[in-house]
């Protein structure tokens, strides 16, 4: 075959014949994945013909004067080795769900065979996608010629980490000099759908005085964060030191 056709221009060869007084006629048909035939009369070589991708046999019979015929049989083989042209899908990037894998579309190839209309596509990947994945493309065409390409794709995590606060806490002054508290306050928690141990973090370490809405955050691997507030509030419970004027008379 050439690019873009199912078949191909062979050159026969013509047959050879004779006959002990004259021959009248020599007529050919073909069958199998060329069908045609020659006038019924006069003599009729095919030499050039264009034949069909697969098995042609060719039959010859020549008729002599007397109306004698002998036949012979040759075929014609064509065999289609152009692979099927294939495009890819665009890369693609595509977002996590709750497991940190993906399972949305990344698109199918298209392909077009010189023989085959619809070539069968397939790919290599199954199941759900993680990280950067180069998925490879196969168009394959009815005479089982191949072509790939490949599409990468990536999966990114948009899914924020859950956190949880500590509960409002009351904490006492433990600092006589500024009225303020270092006393510890408890830690944000967290789970993330890809991240085993989201960082946690928060915005006022202390010391605390007053009333104090301490936000927390948590950021996952991927820079995703999330937050929460928790209220700090310190009570003085350290009594006045008083000193008495001194015993007077």
């Amino acid at each position: 075959d050439s690019a873009g056709v199912c078949y191909a221009r062979v050159n026969t060869t013509n047959p050879v014949t004779s006959d002990n007084c004259s021959i009248a006629k020599l007529t050919w048909v073909m069958t199998g994945a060329t069908s045609a035939a020659s006038s019924n009369s006069g003599i009729n070589d095919i030499g050039s013909y264009r034949f069909n991708t697969g098995i042609t046999t060719v039959t010859y019979t020549v008729t002599d004067g007397s109306n004698n015929t002998a036949s012979a049989s040759f075929t014609v083989t064509v065999t289609d080795s152009i692979p099927p042209s294939i495009t890819c899908p665009d890369a693609i990037t595509i977002n996590t769900n709750v497991a940190c894998t993906s399972t949305q579309s990344i698109g199918t190839a298209t392909a077009t065979d010189n023989c085959t209309a619809n070539p069968t596509i397939t790919n290599n990947h199954t199941g759900a996608f993680t990280g950067i994945t180069t998925v490879t493309w196969q168009a394959q065409d009815a005479a089982g010629n191949t072509s790939t390409c490949n599409q990468v794709v990536t999966v990114t995590d948009t899914i924020v980490p859950v956190i949880t606060c500590p509960n409002a806490i009351t904490i006492n002054t433990n600092n006589s000099l500024n009225c303020t508290s270092t006393q510890p306050i408890g830690t944000a928690t967290a789970t993330d759908n890809c991240d085993a141990n989201p960082a946690i973090s928060n915005n006022n370490g202390g010391p605390y005085s007053g009333i104090t809405t301490v936000t927390w955050q948590a950021q996952d691997i991927s820079g995703n964060t999330s937050t929460c507030n928790q209220v700090v509030t310190v009570t003085d419970t350290i009594v006045p030191v008083i000193t008495c004027p001194n015993a007077i008379t």
